[in-house]
């Protein structure tokens, strides 16, 4: 399994600092960072919820622990990408 989240999660990283380091970009290209990082850390609840995979009490502490900083870095993203002039949508002025 954390093979399988690499493979998807390398080409996200890619992705993510790509958006990131331009000097202006485009809303969509933010909301679609803001949600793979929401969805992360909802089915990391979820996985552990429904038993998916069976983990120790440590490893159940570490995907709560890694879900809820995930969540919170979507958060400050989406407030960033409230308050930002520096986000584009696509409509023309």
């Amino acid at each position: 399994m954390l093979q399988i989240a690499g493979l998807i999660f390398i080409p996200f990283g890619e992705f993510a600092g790509w958006v990131g380091t331009r000097p202006r970009v485009h809303r969509p290209l933010v909301f679609v960072v803001i949600v793979v990082n929401a969805l992360w850390a909802v089915d990391s609840v979820l996985m552990l919820l429904t038993r998916w995979v069976e983990t120790t009490p440590i490893g159940e502490l570490f995907v709560i622990g890694q879900a809820v900083v995930v969540a919170a870095i979507a958060e400050i993203e989406f407030i960033g990408l409230r308050r930002s002039t520096l986000v584009e949508s696509y409509a023309r002025h």
